[in-house]
């Protein structure tokens, strides 16, 4: 499966998380990228105030972006606990609040 996430670059924050769910989900942080090494992407990014999983021609933000790593990852089967309409109603609202509070956008 070719996929990569990128982060915000100037985030710590940002780096920190996305390598410790990285490392959770048991998938090598060599799919993980700064922001800065594609200009579509860096305009993604700002766009929806998100992380980027870019998946072949597809991209995802925000809540569904962790949803397809949960799919990408060894914990595939746990998806159904994360992939319906209370889940993906919280853990939005949780993305939102994270996203907007940090201190490094």
């Amino acid at each position: 499966m070719d996929f990569l996430v990128y982060y915000d670059k100037d985030c710590a924050f940002c780096k920190k998380w996305t390598y410790r769910l990285f490392n959770l989900f048991g998938i090598s942080t060599s799919y993980l990228k700064p922001s800065g090494t594609e200009t579509e992407v860096d305009h993604l990014m700002e766009l929806h105030n998100s992380w980027v999983l870019k998946l072949e021609d597809n991209y995802y933000y925000k809540y569904d972006a962790f949803l397809k790593l949960v799919e990408i990852s060894k914990f595939e089967y746990l998806l159904f606990i994360f992939n319906n309409p209370i889940s993906t109603r919280v853990g939005e609202y949780i993305y939102k609040r994270v996203s907007s509070s940090r201190s490094c956008k």
